[in-house]
């Protein structure tokens, strides 16, 4: 366990996102510190408060990734990202709703799957990142511009990108509205924010309160649901294109412990069962991720 040493932002008195009421919602323990959570009684955003203070969360990051075996320890061989089924998925839908070709700007890019999608898309790209590792492995990918800096550090002239993607990333936010706002600065006019995280309706919130997975302060501090993501978004006076829930299942959940013979008719039934699972789901708005895509007025 990381053990945090940690300073606290004094706590806020409205919602963060929207201004209204909060309430009193939850306490969770972690890394030694209990963390309390408000709920808004507008929005329904729920958010940790008081929260780590900015720089706490630094000196916290700094060790997390390698205490937790996400990066390993020895750097090993670095090989450029190659995009998968999702990521490709992912910006089809982001060109039809704003066709290319155009400028991208990948906000805490992670491995690059998603960057590299992007730029065999034809999109002139710019990707966040702070992690060495995967800023190395991205930097080989030819015309593919990876800016090593956290997004609040970042400096671009207003009215530059076409596209922003925040795959993963509001959730862990300081300030969410910020993130948001200086987004709205960032894209062209008629440019389109994706944003794609944790939705705090799912059916596994829903079933084990905090003991969802995603329920990890100090990692994740922000937790929207269509409703309060949307309401985010038009706060920093985006247009709101589409505001939903979704579930998503891999089809080889199973299969990739699976030899390889045994693979194709388990993956068919995996694929049935996640669709039917799916629709289930998503018809009582309990999808495990919200997806929320905004429009700068043009």
């Amino acid at each position: 366990m990381v053990e945090l040493q940690v300073e606290f932002d004094p706590p806020a008195r409205r919602c963060i996102v929207c201004n209204g009421q909060i309430v009193p919602w939850k306490t969770k323990h972690a890394h030694g510190l209990a963390f309390g959570y408000d709920r808004c009684t507008a929005c329904s955003f729920v958010f940790v408060n008081p929260r780590p203070t900015f720089r706490s969360l630094g000196r916290f990051y700094a060790d997390y990734a390698r205490t937790f075996g996400l990066i390993p320890a020895e750097p090993g061989r670095i090989v450029p990202p190659v995009p998968g089924q999702a990521q490709r998925q992912l910006i089809r839908m982001m060109l039809r709703v704003r066709p290319g070709p155009g400028t991208f700007l990948d906000v805490g890019s992670g491995d690059g799957q998603a960057s590299a999608a992007a730029r065999d898309a034809g999109l002139d790209v710019t990707a966040l990142e702070i992690e060495p590792r995967f800023v190395a492995s991205m930097r080989l990918l030819p015309g593919l511009v990876v800016v090593p800096q956290l997004y609040e550090d970042f400096q671009s002239p207003p009215n530059r990108f076409d596209h922003i993607l925040m795959s993963h990333v509001l959730e862990h936010a300081h300030d969410p509205a910020g993130f948001v706002e200086r987004a709205g600065r960032l894209l062209t006019p008629g440019g389109v924010l994706w944003v794609l995280l944790p939705s705090f309706d799912s059916v596994y919130r829903v079933l084990l309160g905090t003991r969802d997975p995603y329920f990890t302060p100090p990692v994740h501090l922000n937790h929207f649901n269509p409703r309060s993501l949307g309401a985010l978004c038009r706060r920093a006076g985006l247009e709101i294109v589409e505001n939903t829930d979704y579930h998503d299942i891999p089809r080889d959940v199973i299969t990739k412990r699976l030899p390889a013979a045994m693979r194709p008719p388990v993956e068919a039934a995996t694929a049935v069962a996640a669709a039917l699972g799916t629709w289930l789901v998503t018809l009582v708005g309990a999808g495990a991720f919200v997806r929320c895509v905004a429009r700068k007025p043009a």
